[in-house]
């Protein structure tokens, strides 16, 4: 199992960062055809939170439908 970072999930959410993103994609993609497990922290999905309010503006309610 391997723990997601807040980094590659704000790259994969918000696709901001061409190559990152990319590997990013890479790396969900595989763990979607592998159907392997990842950890993803409390706090991880506060920091992802509070980037996409704080750095790209994102209403309360658009972060909701991004993380749902």
């Amino acid at each position: 199992m391997i723990a997601i970072d807040t980094n590659v999930l704000i790259r994969y959410l918000v696709q901001d960062h061409l190559q990152q993103a990319k590997k990013a994609a890479q790396l969900i993609e595989q763990l979607e055809t592998t159907r392997s497990l990842a950890f993803l922290s409390d706090i991880v999905l506060c920091e992802v939170v509070w980037v996409l309010q704080s750095c790209y503006q994102e209403s309360r309610e658009r972060i909701a439908e991004i993380l749902e």
